[in-house]
C-alpha cells in the first residue's frame, strides 16, 4: 500500500509540472515570523503531502490549519487529522479517493486563503500550490505559482486596477522584465523571489480587474533589454513630478537607459505636488546633528533653495546635503522639493512620488488613455532599449 502512495504521489508531482507553464517559487508574507497560519480552500481541490507522503485532500470548503512546534510543524485538518512533519506540500488535485488515480482538473484550479493566526495579519487569497516548512523559529510560505498568474498579482499589487489595458501591458512587461532578472535572488533559501518591494510587491492573486492577466497573457515571454541585449533593471515610480530622475543622483551610478525625461503627462495627478511644513528650529537641530556650521543667526532666507529641475545636492550658504538624503529622513515624498524659508517654518514645495527613475506610473497611465501603445510607453521613458521575447528558463542576462 505505502508503494502504491509514492508512486501516486511521484505521478502527481510529475502532471502538476508538466501539465502547466512556466513556474515560480515566491515567498510570501516574508516580513512576519508567522508561527500559526489557516489555509481555506476557495475554490478547486489541494493534495495535502507531509514529508513526501500523501495525507489527505482539502476540498472547496474545507480548512487547513498548521502550527509551528519546536520539532516540527503540526496539522489539523477539518475531518479530524492531525499530523506532525518536517515538510509540507499542498497541491492541485482531483481524487474521489485516495485509493484511485489522481489527476489534476485544468478548469478548477485551486484558489486559497491565507490567514496568518500568530501572528494576526489580514488573509490573502492565492493561486496554485504552496511549499511550508520550518524556518527557525517560524513557518515559511512558499506560493508555488503560475509565472503569468504571479505577474498578474504584482501588477495589479503595483499599479492598481482602473487602467487602461495598454498601461497594464507596459506594467506587465516591466513585472516580467524584473522578476527574470532577479529570478535567483533567493536562491540559497530555496526559493525565487519575496513578496516585498525590493523584489515586487506580491499580494495574492489578481481580483479585480480581468484586463490585467490579459494584458500579461497578450504580452507573454516579453522582456526589455538595453542595446547589447540584456535585461534592464525595470524601475518605475507611482510619479516623477513632470521630469524623471537620473540614477546617478540616487544610486551614484549611470545606467545609459535611464537617462531623465521631461514628463507632461503626470501633471493632472494628485500626486504631482505636495507640501510640508517644518518648524524652524526642528530643522535646525537637524543640522546641527549631522555637524553642519551654521550661521549664529540665522538671516531671512538662509535655507531658502529651489529645486526646479531635479538636481543631486540641496545646498545652502556653503553646505550641501544629498536631496534623497533628506527625504529619508524627513519621510517625504520624493526627492524633488524646494526649500523655503519663511520666518520660523521652513516649507517644503514638492512634487511626485517615489524615486523618480524609469517609468512614471501617473505619466503611462495618462498616455494609455490617449491611445499611446505599451510599447511607446516603455520607449518613452527607456532610452535606447528593444522589447524581445525570453523564456523563464533561459539564462537571465547572457553573456
Amino acid at each position: 500500500m505505502m508503494r502504491k502512495i509514492l508512486i501516486l504521489t511521484t505521478l502527481l508531482l510529475f502532471l502538476y509540472f508538466s501539465s502547466y507553464g512556466q513556474r515560480i517559487n515566491i515567498s510570501i508574507f516574508h516580513s512576519y515570523d508567522i508561527k500559526k497560519v489557516r489555509l481555506s480552500v476557495k475554490s478547486g481541490k489541494l493534495a495535502v503531502i507531509g514529508d513526501n507522503n500523501v495525507v489527505g485532500p482539502v476540498r472547496k470548503g474545507e480548512e487547513l490549519l498548521i502550527l509551528k512546534t519546536p520539532d516540527s510543524l503540526e496539522i489539523t485538518m477539518e475531518r479530524g487529522f492531525t499530523g506532525k512533519y518536517a515538510d509540507i506540500e499542498l497541491y492541485q488535485a482531483e481524487a474521489e479517493t485516495w485509493e484511485k488515480m489522481f489527476f489534476l482538473d485544468i478548469e478548477k484550479p485551486p484558489r486559497t486563503k491565507v490567514d496568518p493566526v500568530i501572528p494576526d495579519k489580514k488573509p490573502r487569497v492565492y493561486d496554485d500550490g504552496f511549499k511550508i516548512r520550518p524556518a527557525g523559529n517560524h513557518i515559511q510560505l512558499i506560493n508555488f505559482v503560475d509565472f503569468d498568474k504571479y505577474l498578474a498579482g504584482v501588477v495589479e499589487t503595483e499599479s492598481g486596477f482602473r487602467a487602461e489595458k495598454r498601461f497594464y501591458k507596459a506594467q506587465a512587461v516591466l513585472a516580467r522584465t524584473y522578476a527574470m532578472k532577479h529570478i535567483d535572488r533567493h536562491e540559497v533559501t530555496g526559493f525565487n523571489l519575496c513578496d516585498q518591494v525590493h523584489c515586487q510587491a506580491y499580494k495574492g492573486r489578481r481580483v479585480h480587474n480581468p484586463d490585467i492577466l490579459k494584458a500579461v497573457r497578450e504580452t507573454s515571454h516579453e522582456v526589455v533589454v538595453d542595446k547589447n541585449g540584456k535585461m534592464i533593471e525595470a524601475v518605475f515610480c507611482a510619479n516623477c513630478g513632470g521630469e524623471t530622475e537620473n540614477p546617478v543622483n540616487v544610486w551614484s551610478s549611470d545606467v545609459s537607459y535611464l537617462k531623465a525625461v521631461n514628463d507632461p503627462y503626470c501633471k493632472s495627478s494628485d500626486q504631482y505636488q505636495w507640501r510640508k511644513s517644518i518648524p524652524l528650529d526642528k530643522w535646525i537641530r537637524y543640522f546641527k546633528r549631522y555637524s553642519y556650521t551654521l550661521a549664529e543667526n540665522i538671516p531671512p532666507d538662509y535655507f531658502t533653495s529651489r529645486q526646479d529641475t531635479r538636481h543631486k545636492f540641496y545646498n545652502f550658504e556653503t553646505d550641501s546635503i544629498p536631496y534623497v538624503q533628506l527625504r529619508r529622513d524627513w519621510k517625504l515624498r520624493s526627492a524633488f522639493f524646494s526649500v523655503l524659508q519663511k520666518k520660523d517654518v521652513i516649507q517644503l514645495k514638492g512634487r511626485g512620488y517615489g524615486h523618480g527613475i524609469g517609468m512614471c506610473q501617473e505619466g503611462a497611465i495618462e498616455m494609455a488613455e490617449r491611445g499611446f501603445s505599451y510599447e511607446e510607453i516603455i520607449n518613452f521613458y527607456y532610452n535606447n532599449v528593444s522589447i524581445v521575447e525570453r523564456e523563464l528558463s533561459e539564462e537571465s542576462n547572457p553573456p
